[in-house]
């Protein structure tokens, strides 16, 4: 097998004597791997470094390719049968349209709004951390700061996606709207990852599709 040389994100579903690997990457063509120690070293080291593997968790079978994979450098998720449901495809799909949204970021927003029902998009904001808090007392008018009382680490991603959202052509009038009015680049992005947040929430809960015009309604 040719080593492709961009990072790939690969599913496996297992089976007790084989594991089919598919790729959304066309140069990539769906294949059988035998499930056994030699193949399927065979067949990792083959990956490009850095390469993230979901992996179907059936009984013990999954267990030799998952530790493999491991064991070589790469990130490997381990996923229950019960959420490669029709409805959480559909969800995760319809998450990752949003402009800055990749397949970490949007499984990360799947797992969280299923595990994790709010009833607004302001709830969701909350729980991610993402919301900003007053610290007055008194006369006193102090700087508002992030809550940071949510999960850390998809606080992060949310970080992450606003600065690939910046540089899209659908986000980027938002984030020169705000920067023009003063505010720091991580200012901005923060409020960009809270936009994501909420559009997020919005998609999911009405099982709308993302209309980047909404994004700059505001500004006109």
């Amino acid at each position: 097998m040719q080593t492709p040389s961009a990072v790939l994100n690969i599913g496996a579903d297992v089976a007790k004597d084989e594991i089919v690997v598919a790729c959304s990457e066309g140069s990539f063509p769906v294949r059988e791997v035998a499930n056994q120690h030699t193949a399927l070293l065979a067949f990792l080291k083959g990956l490009p470094a850095g390469s993230r593997i979901g992996v179907e968790s059936t009984g013990s079978y999954h267990e030799l390719f998952a530790e493999a994979a491991h064991k070589l450098g790469f990130l490997v998720f381990l996923l229950n049968p019960k959420d490669a449901s029709p409805d959480r495809k559909q969800n995760f799909t319809r998450l990752c349209t949003i402009s800055g949204v990749g397949a970490i970021v949007g499984t990360a927003l799947v797992n969280t709004l299923e595990r994790v029902p709010v009833k607004s998009a302001d709830a969701f904001v909350a729980f991610t951390g993402l919301d900003p808090r007053p610290d007055d007392s008194g006369q006193h008018r102090g700087k508002r700061r992030l809550s940071k009382r949510g999960p850390a680490e998809l606080r992060r991603l949310l970080y992450l996606a606003a600065m690939s959202a910046a540089k899209t052509k659908t986000w980027r009038p938002l984030y020169e709207h705000y920067r023009a009015k003063g505010l720091s680049s991580t200012a901005t992005l923060v409020i960009l990852a809270r936009r994501i947040a909420r559009t997020a929430w919005s998609l999911y809960a009405h099982k709308t599709e993302f209309d980047p015009a909404r994004l700059t309604n505001p500004l006109t």
